[in-house]
């Protein structure tokens, strides 16, 4: 009987213990609206960067640490995990984390509107090296080695659509490099 109450408490002791190192909801929205309020806000980023770079290091933070190990650190400890893991994401996303005052003048300039002439054209993808071709008839071709696929495409507000393969936000566009955003993944496109 002894004994059996000693499993029983274990059992119940463990499952506390389990339970108390996972995230939960209001946990993780608390991370995401910390990186959010205090990390980018004022960086120059726009508001899908933001929400991007943020998802990010909520991802980042509830993967490498459980709830417990995160709320016993102190605070030189996580404004540590913190710069890292924002640093990270940034440049994940091939994004530059400035204050806004401090955004090159000649760059902003050179941002153009999101339309349908400012976007066709070759594009190439800056990490894989894909080439994507956004053709007049609005039809695309995209090519990744072996790998060639091809549709229509067509531009509504700020997002790229290209049939198959989905929407997708664009995050920056100049006359020489485009920035889109999918879900949590962005990809940096060079003008050929």
């Amino acid at each position: 009987m002894r004994m059996k109450k000693i499993l029983v408490l274990t059992m119940v002791f463990m499952s506390i213990l389990g339970y108390s190192q996972e995230w939960t909801k209001s946990q993780r929205q608390e991370m995401y609206d910390l990186s959010k309020n205090n990390f980018v806000l004022n960086k120059g980023l726009s508001q899908e960067q933001q929400k991007a770079i943020s998802l990010c290091f909520m991802e980042t933070v509830t993967k490498e640490y459980t709830s417990t190990e995160y709320h016993n650190k102190i605070d030189i400890e996580l404004e540590n995990i913190h710069s890292s893991i924002i640093d990270r994401c940034a440049k994940k996303m091939g994004l530059s984390l400035n204050k806004k005052e401090e955004v090159k003048e000649e760059s902003k300039n050179e941002k153009l509107d999101v339309s349908f002439s400012n976007i066709r054209g070759n594009w190439k993808d800056d990490k894989d090296g894909s080439l994507l071709y956004l053709q007049s008839n609005s039809k695309f071709v995209l090519t990744n080695g072996d790998q060639t696929r091809k549709g229509k495409w067509r531009i509504e507000g700020t997002y790229l659509i290209l049939a198959w393969l989905g929407k997708y936000t664009i995050l920056e566009l100049t006359s020489t490099s485009m920035t889109l955003n999918k879900g949590s993944e962005v990809t940096n496109l060079t003008k050929q």
